[in-house]
């Protein structure tokens, strides 16, 4: 070699070794430049194609699922053209790359059989010579470098350190900016989640409730962050009040609108019920118009009313456990379909009535199906025996069977949302309830009687119960005289004890207009009839409410507290 092919020589690997040492401090300023995906695959592109000097270059990710390579990125004539092609596992020379986890340089590509010439067609880029190496991030390749065309010449193998350095590089700021969109992409959707399951929460009924003598209490957990569980307590005035139960087939967000649906749907049908049966009836017409296909609802409604009376339709939910004493206590089975997949199907409901101390459990299939780690189910026996435990003390019920639950799953993941309500009759306290088809004076003495008796079990004064029995007698004469006009008529008179006061409610069915209390006066004789009783009624009661009825006549309901009300 002469002194000028030396100097030449060593002129051309010192500025091969510039290259590389720009490439690698590019490769550098790329790995930190940015952890927006696009903006890092833009600047590696362009990057590769000044550090190796060539026409076109592009990066090819792997879709770990079907294995094809696609053009994320390119740059060149035909960049636009050809980010619309995918190119099947194996094929090409990126497969060939991808399959070996080698990197190849190709002088001649056209006469290389490896090469995948659809690119070129479908771009009308002409592809000459190539450079392709595998883009790796901790230890797995997750896409192909490729730099096409060099200006001066092909490709060669003393090409491939200064690209693999480069493509070394690049894979790890790839791979950072991918990381990167995955964490903002789902703390977008956790975000997005916990915003859902927030407004779920709030569509979701209260957790207590109360009607006459009827006691609600609910739990409600989803396994995800949201979830196809629904509950709801609709009061209906003073002389109804509604409990529903659903379970959404499938989970997470698809569950989640059609739990809102439903539970949006039930709130505006209530509103104009006719009968239950057929509320159910065009709800189920409306879920199947509108419900995704493949998702169906269980659902449970009871209609609650006074005296312990209970109406309800099962559309495919599992009635509720009925916790009495009573060993023939029980509910007539309603078999009708689930909503949403039988359209224009009717429903039937089933009537029956609560006594004294029962209770019902309402519940979704997340209780009896949770599994414990050997895959070993929940049950109805576990159920009934959590409820069973705390019977006496009803609004335990739903903590208590998800503290069993909890228990018995022992840590396994859960797989289904848990829904639990208990419904308890009975003012936890002693109970009057005086029935008259049509009340006459006859049955007067008899009526004050059953009153003193139910007073005496509260510890009241005896002056005290002398007023209240007085004031019932004169309410109840008022109601003959007057709403009936002397000739008698249907009168329900209850009684019982809530949140430490007893009340009273008289209720008749009369024409009568509703009575107005009075004006104070010293003489007894100026009283008009029943005056005295509803001045005595105002005097030891701490509250005195009259209403009309919907269907006609009045309802008279007190209030007295039971501590420090005595004088």
């Amino acid at each position: 070699m002469t002194p000028d092919e030396e100097t030449k020589s060593k002129l051309e690997e010192l500025d091969r070794k510039t290259r590389e040492l720009e490439a690698c401090l590019a490769a550098m300023n790329i790995v930190g430049s940015s952890l927006d995906l696009e903006s890092v695959l833009n600047r590696s592109i362009s990057t590769a194609m000044q550090v190796m000097n060539c026409e076109a270059s592009s990066v090819m990710l792997l879709d770990e699922e079907t294995g094809e390579l696609y053009f994320q990125q390119a740059a060149g004539d035909a960049s636009e053209k050809v980010k619309e092609i995918r190119i099947p596992p194996g094929e090409g020379i990126a497969g060939w790359v991808v399959q070996n986890e080698e990197p190849v340089v190709i002088e001649d590509a056209r006469n290389d059989p490896r090469f995948y010439k659809k690119a070129d067609d479908t771009t009308g880029f002409v592809t000459r010579s190539m450079l392709a190496v595998p883009l790796r991030a901790k230890e797995k390749i997750i896409g192909v470098a490729e730099a096409i065309n060099k200006k001066d010449g092909a490709f060669t193998k003393d090409d491939l350190p200064l690209f693999e350095a480069y493509a070394s590089l690049a894979g790890i700021a790839i791979e950072n900016a991918r990381m990167h969109e995955r964490l903002v992409r789902q703390e977008l959707v956790e975000r997005e989640l916990d915003i859902a399951r927030q407004i779920q929460t709030g569509m979701q009924g209260p957790e207590t409730a109360q009607f006459e003598a009827f006691r609600f209490t609910a739990l409600s957990i989803p396994a995800r962050s949201v979830g196809g569980d629904f509950y709801d307590w609709i009061s209906l005035g003073e002389d109804k009040a509604l409990v529903a139960i659903g379970d959404v087939s499938g989970k997470g967000v698809p569950a989640a609108l059609l739990m809102s649906n439903t539970l949006s749907r039930l709130r505006a049908d209530v509103l104009h019920m006719e009968s239950l049966s057929e509320m159910v009836k065009n709800l189920n017409s409306y879920l199947c118009a509108t419900s995704q296909r493949g998702l169906f609802v269980t659902f449970l409604v009871m209609l609650l009313n006074p005296g312990g009376v209970v109406e309800y339709v099962s559309a495919g939910h599992p009635l509720p456990l009925y916790l009495s004493d009573r060993a023939d206590a029980s509910l007539p089975s309603t078999k009708n379909p689930p909503l949403g997949i039988v359209p224009g199907a009717a429903y039937t409901s089933a009537t029956t009535s609560l006594q004294e101390g029962e209770v019902l459990v309402f519940y979704t299939d997340g209780v009896t199906e949770a599994a414990s780690p050997s895959k070993e189910f929940f049950e109805l026996s576990r159920l009934r025996a959590a409820c069973e435990s705390v019977r006496k003390t009803p609004e335990k019920i739903p903590a208590t069977v998800f503290e069993h639950v909890k228990i018995f799953e022992r840590g396994a993941e859960r797989a289904d949302d848990l829904t639990v309500l208990s419904l308890a009759y009975g003012s936890g306290g002693p109970v009057l309830l005086i029935t008259y088809s049509c009340l006459t004076p006859d049955d007067l003495a008899e009526m004050r009687r059953q009153v003193e008796t139910f007073l005496a079990q509260l510890a009241l004064p005896e002056r005290e119960r002398v007023k209240i029995v007085l004031a019932a007698d004169e309410v109840c004469t008022n109601i003959y005289r007057h709403a009936y006009q002397g000739k008698g008529g249907p009168v329900t008179i209850r009684g019982w004890v809530e949140n430490g006061a007893v009340y009273f409610e008289f209720k008749d069915k009369g024409m009568g207009r509703i009575p107005e209390f009075p004006p104070q006066t010293d003489s007894e004789s100026e009283l008009k009839p029943g005056g005295l009783g509803l001045i005595i009624l105002n005097e030891v009661m701490d509250s005195v409410t009259f209403t009309r009825n919907p269907e006609g006549g009045c309802t008279l309901r007190t209030k007295k507290n039971l501590e420090g009300g005595f004088e």
